[in-house]
This record gives C-alpha cells, structure tokens and sequence, in this order.
C-alpha cells in the first residue's frame, strides 16, 4: 500500500525508519523537491536515502509496494503533472484501478493522473479544482508540489506526525519504540533478570535527567560507547525493525548513542542494559 513521507524544511528523517519503509515498501522510492524535482530510485540502500532525502529541504518520499502495474522505474511516484508539477499517492483509486491494463504496464495513480488530474489542469488554467479533486480521490493519501513555490500539500486521510515529519499511514513503516513484535521469537521467553533496582531511562527520560537519572544516564551512555562493539548483537531479536536498525546505525556511525537512547523501545532499553551489565561496565 505504499507511504509517503514529507519532511519539512530543517527536519530529519532517521535512517532506521527509512529502511522499515523500504522494508515494507520494495518495489522503488521517489522523492519530490523544489531542489531538484523528480528522483526516482532502485536499489537504494537506507544510508544513501537517508542522504539524498535529508539534505534537501521541504520535500516528499514515497515508498511504493506494489499493489496496480507493475515493479517499473515508470511506475515509481511522484507523476508528473501538466502544469509542471508532481504527484505522489499512497492508497488504492479504485475507480481507476480497473483501466490498468492486462499486462499491469500502468498503475491506477498514472490512470488517475491522466484520466482526472491532467484534464482538470487543462481546463482550469493549470489550477486544482479543490473541493472536487478531495471528492475524488476519497480519502487516499495525496502529496502535491507546486510546480513554482516548489510547496507540497498533502491531501485525504491517514496523515500522522512524528518528530516534525508528516507520514501518510501507521502501518507500513516502524516507528522506533513501537510495540509492533516481529515473528514468535518472544512467545516463549522467560526473563529471570532482576530489573528491581534499575533506573529506568526510556524514551525521553535522557533529555530530562536529575539526581539519580543523571548519574544513571550519562554512565550508560559513555558505557554503550565502548561497549556496543563487544556486544553480541547476534541475539538482538527485541521488538521492531526499526529498533534492529537503530543498532545497525550506531555502528555504522549514522547515529550516536544518545540518538539511539532516545529512539529505543523501553523493552530494547532494558535489554541493552542488561547486555552493558553482563561485561561489566555498568
């Protein structure tokens, strides 16, 4: 089904949430800017998204599964539209997915693009009809730029902000925290380990230490910098995607340890905690 990302000017979209994205969503990304207009992709990996995507201003991704046409670099978002500017659709326009064709060379965004979009440009001097454009697309996610402020506008419902960005749905992308466990590795576990006497320091809590947190805190991170490269990660089955992805960003270098801290999960929190106490640096 898709998501499009938008991030606004001075915002940041993390790489472990990029590669969720591209995780769930395989098949190309698109990006939109005033900058540099339309890019579409194959191949990628997270960090040269990450990249691309963040060091341009305002602008759009799109992540695309898949659902009308076929696996193309055509089929990749954002359209382009007569008035010069461009499009971007996540959700399914099932009034235009029966035109695509047997062959599945076109997907029912183009189909909505060339049959709806591009006539009504035409006959409004390269305006959108607003009131009936929502009608029409009934609720489907949209992201339009302006083809000479270079602006975006997102259009239909689905829209949820996180961290300054705006996402176009909830499920096909892993927000770093979230209680979304993956496979059955954890249905039978048992933790025996005795948490009592632990600080807990879990999302947030390391941008407001005092007393005792701070001690707790700053000792864990300094801690975690010389020990993530001890730790074996192999085992590392906790919670999301994007959690297992925050790791691989820390070694990477994308991210550093405070980032990671205020990212993780509470579970994957205590989990680092208890793997920091087990070579005793802690």
């Amino acid at each position: 089904m898709c998501l499009i990302i938008h991030k606004p000017e001075g915002e940041r979209v993390l790489p472990s949430i990029i590669q969720s994205a591209m995780d769930y969503n395989p098949d190309g990304i698109g990006i939109m800017s005033q900058e540099r207009g339309a890019e579409k992709y194959f191949g990628l990996s997270a960090q040269e998204a990450a990249k691309k995507i963040n060091r341009l201003g305002n602008c759009a991704v799109h992540f695309r599964m898949a659902t009308h046409g076929e696996v193309s670099y055509q089929n990749i978002h954002p359209y382009k539209l007569t008035n010069g500017g461009h499009l971007m659709h996540n959700g399914i326009l099932s009034a235009y997915a029966k035109f695509t064709d047997k062959h599945g060379k076109t997907s029912d965004t183009q189909e909505f693009v060339n049959r709806f979009v591009n006539r009504m440009l035409d006959d409004n001097s390269g305006q959108l009809d607003l009131p009936q454009f929502e009608q029409e697309i009934a609720g489907n996610a949209i992201a339009v730029m302006c083809p000479t402020s270079g602006d975006i506008r997102r259009f239909g419902s689905g829209w949820n902000t996180y961290k300054g960005c705006e996402y176009s749905n909830q499920y096909a992308w892993d927000k770093p925290g979230a209680s979304k466990w993956r496979g059955t590795v954890w249905d039978n576990y048992v933790d025996d380990y005795d948490y009592e006497n632990v600080v807990p320091i879990g999302r947030g809590a390391t941008s407001r230490w005092e007393g005792v947190e701070q001690d707790v805190g700053k000792a864990l991170i300094d801690d975690l910098y010389s020990v993530i490269d001890l730790m074996d990660l192999s085992n590392y089955s906790l919670v999301t995607s994007a959690d297992e992805h925050l790791l691989d960003d820390v070694a990477r270098g994308a991210i550093n340890v405070f980032e990671l801290l205020e990212e993780l999960s509470y579970e994957s929190l205590l989990w680092l905690y208890r793997s920091a106490c087990e070579h005793r640096l802690v």
